[in-house]
């Protein structure tokens, strides 16, 4: 059986992740997120964002557990974390653009003066075909994760707050009109 690892940086979404649905085709899937060490003393500096943090993994759990598996999250280095798991693949985004970088670029320089030819050149692409992500992903059995109650336990300085996860990006999107042309 095949087993890979999906490393979930900066793209902590489930519903329309290429890497998890094809790493889901090929066998067991490890869903992981690994906080550095440098990442983790910088967070009590940034209570807000840690809180956003603490709502994204939650939801990224949830929505992995409503597939049948379970999200991992280690803290420390990462390239020795991903060797404990020995997995025959890792995945992690390059980027998560809509589209591929450069593809808007203009052929006769590195960015538009003004906006007309820029929003004709994003009409032209194509957005390709999104994926709704995989339905069921199989997890090896015993996935553990390291406690996150102190990343819980850093208080908001904030008093309203954008809610974190993908559920909720998903929520406000749907209540923003958009208008386009």
């Amino acid at each position: 059986m095949t087993t890979s690892v999906v490393l979930f940086e900066r793209d902590l979404r489930v519903r329309d992740n290429d890497l998890l649905s094809h790493a889901a085709e090929l066998g067991e899937v490890i869903p992981l997120v690994v906080l550095s060490d440098r990442f983790r003393t910088r967070l009590p500096e940034i209570p807000n964002r840690a809180r956003f943090l603490v709502e994204t993994l939650d939801d990224l759990r949830g929505a992995l557990s409503d597939r049948g598996a379970t999200l991992a999250v280690r803290c420390g280095d990462r390239d020795a974390i991903l060797a404990e798991y020995g997995a025959d693949h890792v995945f992690a985004a390059d980027h998560y653009a809509a589209v591929a970088p450069g593809a808007v670029t203009p052929a006769g320089g590195d960015r538009y003066k003004v906006f007309t030819p820029y929003w004709n050149r994003w009409r032209q692409v194509s957005l390709g075909t999104v994926r709704t992500g995989p339905r069921h992903i199989k997890t090896p059995r015993g996935l553990d994760s390291d406690p996150i109650d102190w990343l819980r336990a850093i208080e908001p300085t904030a008093s309203a707050l954008a809610r974190g996860g993908e559920a909720a990006a998903h929520e406000t999107l749907n209540e923003t009109p958009l208008r386009i042309g």
